[in-house]
């Protein structure tokens, strides 16, 4: 069955959404940390029941009980992409969980071979209400600010899953996204600028790479009316070059 067609999960959704967009202007630090420390605790109770990181705690002597607030980190052991790779896709799911409705995401592989995981709908919007916290914090509003995002949409990558097989598509049939663009990381540059130029957004993202490219077309003379208020990046390691010259 389709999630987007229950009303339990949609409930489940819209609730998660009015909880979650303020919590930070709500809360005191007080009350940060506790909520903090309670989903950290969730979080290590959950993937002890995924085989490889039970594995692997057994090994250190952690128990989820062992862990009482954030501070506690440090005793869990490492899980490198290598250990995922090994262990897929058996190993890195827990008991129970539905593959054949959930969303098969990839690395790009850029750095080496891929990295599989299978990731949950309701996962992949809640990691969009993140989205919508965060731009909210800066200034921004997911409803109305001009949002451009230069990403990977090859099928398989997390960035498909999110904004062409799960939430997105089914934001559209009820309200107008045409304040969010987004465009394929394997557009040329100088197409993307132009793109830009027209639509003059607010807040642009995308890889360090692309960032730089048009940086250059912009110091070219390219792209007069792109003039973002906020810049973000994400997909690799934002160098303190890059960072100036961006």
């Amino acid at each position: 069955m389709n999630p987007f067609l229950n009303p339990i999960f949609l409930l489940k959704i819209a609730s998660n959404y009015l909880s979650d967009i303020d919590r930070i202007w709500h809360l005191n630090q007080e009350q940060l940390t506790t909520y903090q420390n309670k989903q950290f605790r969730q979080i290590v109770k959950y993937a002890y029941t995924v085989p490889l990181y039970h594995k692997k705690y057994k090994t250190a002597g952690i128990h989820p009980t062992d862990i009482k607030s954030i501070e506690d980190i440090e005793k869990l052991p490492f899980i490198t992409k290598d250990d995922l790779r090994k262990h897929y896709p058996d190993k890195i799911i827990p008991k129970g969980f539905d593959t054949n409705h959930a969303l098969h995401v990839s690395t790009s592989g850029s750095t080496g071979e891929p990295v599989r995981i299978y990731l949950d709908k309701y996962s992949a919007i809640r990691s969009l209400i993140g989205f919508a916290r965060v731009l909210k914090a800066f200034g921004g509003n997911w409803r109305s600010s001009k949002i451009v995002l230069i990403i990977d949409t090859n099928p398989g990558s997390i960035e498909n899953a999110f904004f062409e097989s799960s939430a997105v598509p089914f934001l559209r049939k009820f309200i107008s996204l045409n304040n969010i663009k987004y465009y394929h990381l394997d557009v040329r540059p100088e197409d993307i600028m132009k793109e830009l130029n027209h639509f003059s957004p607010d807040f642009l993202g995308s890889d360090p790479n692309m960032l730089r490219q048009l940086s250059f077309l912009k110091n070219k003379g390219s792209g007069k009316d792109v003039d973002p208020l906020k810049i973000f990046s994400s997909g690799a390691v934002l160098d303190p070059y890059t960072r100036k010259y961006v």
